[in-house]
């Protein structure tokens, strides 16, 4: 890790700790609804119960985990209300990001973008041409998530608005924490054909409209792309109810 200057940082322990325990509550190992007990983790990490507590004070904070008083921390479970919330600030910031893009990106810059929408493509047709349920076109889904999340982040980047970056980076854990804790058909569904093909035709909008530097309607394409997902997502999230 660098600092500003760019010279090499160690972690601190609280630093690890607190990393070790977002990872964990990212992945799904610490499920959503479950108590976290400061000993057991203290334990689990070899570390002491200070840098613990200070680390979910920290995740507190960032909307991962809930403190109940007599009670302690539990992971935080998602509500209806949660998701739709989740999503507008998505669109909001995701919205502005590309805005930004528009008015501020280098063609380079731009062309970086491409490349990964490009190389989702690819990944999709071959995608779309295997037989379902085998191990290749799991792992290919897994890699068209990822190119995904790195289209967005991407987009982000090029806004040259570090604090909108910073903002989608807490989002982008509540919404893996969303999907692996409280939605847990979601990863498979962003599998399904057809919303793979409207992801696709959504990223394309939106990056037509960057190179136009078009920021009205680059906005309109990214509001519109989230909503899409948010769609997605409640549909899933109602099956559970």
């Amino acid at each position: 890790m660098e600092n500003s200057a760019g010279v090499l940082e160690v972690p601190t322990i609280q630093e690890k700790t607190y990393e070790h325990l977002r990872r964990m509550i990212v992945c799904g190992e610490l499920s959503a609804g479950s108590r976290i007990k400061e000993s057991v983790l203290a334990h689990k990490l070899g570390a002491s119960r200070v840098p613990i507590r200070e680390s979910l004070i920290r995740l507190r904070s960032e909307g991962l985990v809930v403190c109940r008083p007599r009670f302690g921390y539990t992971v935080k479970k998602y509500s209806r209300k949660d998701v739709v919330e989740l999503y507008e600030l998505r669109g909001a910031i995701e919205g502005l990001a590309v805005r930004l893009a528009s008015e501020r990106a280098t063609d380079v810059e731009i062309a970086k973008c491409e490349e990964i929408h490009r190389e989702f493509e690819a990944t999709l047709d071959r995608f779309l041409a295997m037989s379902d349920g085998t191990e290749e076109k799991t792992e290919l889904n897994n890699q068209l998530a990822s190119l995904d999340e790195r289209f967005h982040r991407s987009l982000l980047r090029i806004s040259d608005n570090s604090r909108v970056e910073g903002l989608f980076a807490i989002l982008h854990d509540e919404k893996i924490c969303l999907s692996l804790a409280a939605v847990r058909n979601y990863t498979n569904n962003f599998g399904e054909a057809h919303i793979l093909k409207e992801t696709l035709q959504s990223h394309n909008d939106v990056l037509l409209a960057i190179k136009c530097r078009d920021a009205e309607s680059a906005e309109k394409e990214m509001r519109r792309h989230i909503k899409m997902a948010l769609k997605t997502i409640m549909a899933e999230f109602e099956k559970m109810r």
